[in-house]
């Protein structure tokens, strides 16, 4: 779900981390000068996806009707107007 590392050229510590959402796969990345700063940065990132401030499939109560009414909108204008009238209210 993420991590920390020092960084090749010794000057900090990148922090990132990896999270799923409704519209696909996310990563977050920063650098920070010391370990406990990216100990604390990671630890700030996984509280936000527990709580719902990011965005995450395990955050979000969603029902299949909804998910579905996002899908569609997703892909209006990648397929034809067809696909689409008449679903979910898309015209």
């Amino acid at each position: 779900m993420g991590g920390w590392s020092e960084r090749f050229d010794g000057r900090g510590y990148d922090v990132y981390i990896r999270y799923q959402t409704l519209e696909g796969r996310r990563d977050k990345r920063t650098t920070v000068k010391t370990e406990a700063e990216a100990k604390r940065r990671l630890n700030k990132w996984r509280h936000e996806i527990d709580e719902g401030i990011l965005p995450s499939v395990e955050a979000v109560t969603i029902t299949v009707g909804d998910y579905l009414d996002v899908w569609i909108r997703t892909i209006e204008g990648t397929v034809s107007r067809g696909t689409t009238r008449g679903r979910s209210g898309c015209t």
